[in-house]
């Protein structure tokens, strides 16, 4: 699941992240809040943050760092290239502000590897 279906499913729980200050707030009911969950959320925080935040450019560098530890080095610099495409696809089109344009290039990387990591790992 990528960082952002991640954020959107857990509000559709009643489970709210929160970027303040360099630090993951988590806000919802205790019984949601499993020591899977916080593990998990503790292992994606530099992501989730970056997202939060909409820095998508600190988001792919999280993602990255992260992917690094877990695929095979073929592997993760095939996405980064196929991240560096679609940065260099979406700018050429013109029409979209940068920030937009990470963002779409950040969520189509981030499907990419999970997907990746799904099938391979």
């Amino acid at each position: 699941m990528t960082d952002t279906a991640l954020i959107h499913d857990l509000a559709r729980q009643g489970i709210t992240l929160i970027a303040h200050g360099g630090r993951l707030r988590i806000r919802g009911p205790a019984a949601l809040l499993t020591d899977d969950l916080r593990a998990t959320l503790a292992s994606r925080k530099p992501e989730l943050l970056a997202v939060l935040d909409s820095n998508w450019s600190a988001a792919a560098s999280a993602l990255f760092t992260r992917l690094a530890r877990t695929i095979s080095e073929d592997d993760w610099y095939a996405l980064e290239e196929q991240f560096s495409e679609r940065i260099a696809i979406c700018e050429g089109n013109g029409s979209l502000p940068l920030h937009e344009t990470q963002r779409i290039a950040y969520e189509q990387l981030a499907a990419a590897a999970e997907q990746c990591i799904t099938e391979k790992y």
